[in-house]
């Protein structure tokens, strides 16, 4: 009787047992909780380089339609706002096939053009730190930074980089100096050796250069001497040059900083016969001007 006992709790010890073994190697279902919780590990949701590059270009594609001009497929962008979110809720998993997408040139269809605005949107919309422009000061405390307003349409043709607005100098956490009105193409910035002062220039329309002189210590812009300013100082140097000309283009813009705090200007000024340039110093503390080269010359 002993025996067939104790033969009866080894077969139901072996059995618990087996049962114990069997419990663990099979894996939960997809849809079954793991007792964690129902969310899914990276690994059950994560796509593919291919399937994410597939969905950027599906979604892009969907923007673009047929659009006939760049502009017409940013409203495209507005019409489908879940095309676009599709592609930025990705995150920096989308950012290789958008660069990729970015850096294929020349465009030579509209299509081309606009995918790749599009692609940039999207890019800044993730990471806007690749797009946005920093300039640091010699000293390292403080920084001019522009931020990107739009992906200008026209690049694809013209090679207008993006359009730039809220222009603002800090340090630290304090804003120095701020402009949110005024809108930057092609921009670049020149500091001063105390950094005190930077030079913001910007090439706008008809490739003409225009720029100011920020003051990180008095929170304000400087402006530079306007055209009839400096024209008129060329001409007492320069025999040829000619006053109260109506120009076509002008440009002013930076070339060095010097030890004693002065910056030195170029311009060019011209018509389509008539063109004025050289160089000027500028004081920003005097707020004085002093021309060093002036030449005039028509062409016939």
């Amino acid at each position: 009787m002993i025996k067939k006992l104790f033969s009866m709790l080894a077969v139901l010890f072996l059995l618990l047992a087996c049962t114990a073994c069997h419990t663990e190697d099979v894996p939960p279902a997809a849809n079954e909780s793991t007792g964690a919780g129902d969310t899914g590990t990276a690994e059950d949701t994560a796509l593919t380089e291919a399937e994410i590059a597939a969905l950027v270009r599906e979604n892009l594609d969907l923007l673009v339609g047929d659009a006939q001009h760049v502009y017409e497929a940013l409203e495209n962008r507005e019409a489908h706002p879940e095309a676009f979110t599709a592609i930025v809720e990705l995150g920096e998993a989308a950012l290789p096939s958008l660069r990729e997408i970015i850096a294929e040139a020349p465009y030579t269809t509209v299509f081309d053009a606009a995918l790749s605005v599009l692609a940039k949107e999207a890019a800044y919309a993730i990471s806007p730190a690749e797009f946005d422009l920093v300039y640091p000061s010699p000293d390292g405390k403080r920084q001019l930074k522009l931020t990107v307003a739009a992906f200008d349409g026209a690049e694809w043709s013209s090679g207008i980089s993006p359009l730039y607005q809220n222009a603002s100098v800090t340090e630290g956490t304090a804003v120095l100096y701020t402009e949110t009105d005024k809108y930057y193409m092609r921009p670049d910035a020149l500091w001063s050796p105390d950094s005190r002062f930077v030079v913001l220039e910007q090439t706008v329309v008809h490739l003409m250069t225009e720029s100011v002189i920020l003051d990180a210590e008095s929170g304000t812009a400087i402006e530079l001497p306007d055209v009839s300013e400096i024209e008129s100082a060329a001409a007492e140097i320069c025999a040829d040059a000619e006053t109260g000309v109506e120009y076509a283009n002008t440009s002013i813009w930076p070339q060095a900083w010097r030890e004693d705090g002065t910056v030195e200007m170029q311009f060019v000024f011209h018509t389509y016969r008539y063109m004025l340039r050289g160089t000027f110093v500028f004081d920003p503390l005097a707020g004085e001007m002093e021309i060093l080269t002036a030449e005039a010359e028509w062409v016939e």
